[in-house]
């Protein structure tokens, strides 16, 4: 078991937005209850907290929804500007609000803030342990109720950093491989990142306070050969690393487990991978890659400098797991 929880963090778009929506709107009504009338409680319906969520998306606000089996908090992003941290009631005091706290921080365009009701005191504990202080500005125009403004004053790096298992980009990608400039990078480097720019190819990491410490790339559709992926049924899954430090702990399956989970509910019912007999065929034969496709001497996604496929002289085999 691993000693830190595997959340997963993705940002909200139309594919999730009612889900999003159904959070903010029980933790919304949760959160005021002690303070607005029961009519304009009820008010607050997913409906309504949809078509608020949608509109801030429009005007250039990022969301982001944090899910652990299922979804459990949100938090927006605009500039600077941290908003709309929710956590379903039935989910909170277990690391949630701190997570996508620290998640928003690494989003933030520059010195992180927020605004906070008077009134909420628990909120402002997390806050100011995070390293959020008031700024001394103080807003009276939206009701009765003040909002106090806070900024990032310090970072708080005690604890235990929660695991967060999300998609990342093609630049953290790029990052994550040593090179700081795409022109630069290798050609099989370059390869991955315009397939992921492409919607082609997918990225999930373990992010560990801002650490990369993981990564698996899946492929959706590999023209050279159906047999790996072919767009609709069958995803590829490579270059699936833990760094050596966190090994031994859980950290690699679970990261597995939420890839998985991802293509089943974007509508794929097969993912295929190539193993190595001596290497590591049995650990995927373990997480249940146990069809046979057939014996490769071609890798799809390692490139030559003429960008195409490379040959792998020595053969591996390539399994098939169902979602």
């Amino acid at each position: 078991m691993s000693d830190f929880p595997c959340w997963i963090v993705e940002p909200v778009s139309d594919a999730n937005l009612t889900q999003a929506a159904e959070l903010h709107a029980v933790s919304w009504r949760d959160s005021h209850r002690a303070v607005c009338a029961p009519e304009f409680l009820a008010a607050h319906t997913t409906e309504r907290q949809r078509s608020y969520l949608q509109k801030k998306l429009e005007s250039g606000s990022r969301i982001f929804l944090l899910t652990d089996k299922f979804p459990v908090g949100l938090v927006a992003v605009t500039g600077n500007l941290i908003e709309d941290l929710y956590v379903h009631p039935d989910c909170q005091c277990k690391g949630y609000g701190t997570a996508l706290v620290r998640y928003a921080i690494r989003e933030c365009a520059g010195i992180p803030t927020l605004w906070l009701l008077e009134t909420n005191v628990r909120a402002g504990r997390l806050y100011e342990r995070l390293g959020f202080r008031p700024t001394g500005r103080i807003n009276r125009d939206n009701g009765p109720l003040a909002e106090i403004a806070y900024s990032l004053q310090a970072d708080d790096n005690g604890g235990k950093a929660a695991m967060l298992i999300r998609t990342a980009t093609g630049e953290e990608m790029l990052e994550l491989w040593g090179y700081p400039e795409r022109e630069k990078a290798s050609p099989t480097a370059r390869f991955f990142y315009e397939n992921i720019a492409a919607g082609n190819a997918l990225f999930w990491t373990l992010d560990r306070g801002g650490e990369l410490i993981g990564e698996l790339y899946a492929f959706l559709d590999i023209e050279e050969d159906k047999d790996f992926a072919d767009g609709r049924t069958a995803a590829y899954l490579c270059a699936f690393r833990v760094k050596p430090a966190y090994r031994g702990q859980g950290l690699g399956s679970g990261l597995m487990e939420a890839a998985l989970a991802d293509l089943k509910k974007k509508g794929f019912r097969r993912a295929t991978i190539g193993v190595d007999e001596a290497r590591n065929e049995r650990l995927y034969r373990r997480m249940g890659f146990t069809a046979e496709i057939k014996t490769c001497y071609v890798d799809p996604c390692a490139r030559d400098k003429s960008m195409r496929p490379e040959r792998d002289e020595a053969g591996y085999l390539l399994l098939a797991k169902e979602l």
